[in-house]
């Protein structure tokens, strides 16, 4: 399959309403840095190298093998795959459809952080600052997690077949 072709397929799975408070990046084999100043940002495509910086509203990454660093965001979702994301803190976080890898720390400030993974074979490491619910499904998933002093063991909801879940060792 060429590029131009996979690069249609990829389009025809993002969402198709974007807010216009979005920032976006589509397409492929992009490097870009954004300053965020509390706006959603949205990565479509496939190939791109983001580094986000200050604090983003919802961060969407679609499509697949995208590299995507951040520092702070209200929300990561994670769509696609063989994505890598690293990042500072979130408070809710959704991995789904396939091998993605994702570290990011959990800190739901006052309310609880909220995790959801789901699909096959996501590496998913999380470092807890905040009470947490963490919902796993489908397969193969590994998800690990420290916990700050203080924080109590994440409630975990879990089905589907060959997940791992618990603390890193």
């Amino acid at each position: 399959m060429n590029r131009l072709a996979v690069l249609i397929a990829l389009a025809a799975l993002s969402p198709l309403a974007a807010t216009a408070e979005e920032l976006t990046v589509e397409g492929a084999d992009l490097q870009r840095a954004i300053a965020c100043d509390g706006e959603d940002v949205g990565i479509y495509g496939a190939d791109n190298q983001i580094d986000l910086t200050g604090n983003c509203g919802n961060v969407l990454v679609y499509g697949s093998k995208h590299v995507v660093t951040f520092e702070h965001a209200a929300s990561l979702t994670v769509s696609g795959m063989n994505h890598i994301t690293t990042g500072g803190d979130v408070a809710k976080l959704i991995v789904d459809t396939a091998d993605s890898t994702v570290t990011v720390t959990i800190d739901g400030k006052d309310a609880a952080g909220a995790i959801d993974v789901s699909g096959t074979g996501h590496k998913v490491k999380l470092n807890l600052v905040s009470a947490s619910t963490l919902e796993v499904a489908g397969s193969d998933q590994s998800v690990e997690w420290t916990i700050a002093k203080g924080i109590k063991q994440p409630k975990v909801q879990m089905s589907g077949v060959g997940n791992k879940v618990g603390p890193a060792p």
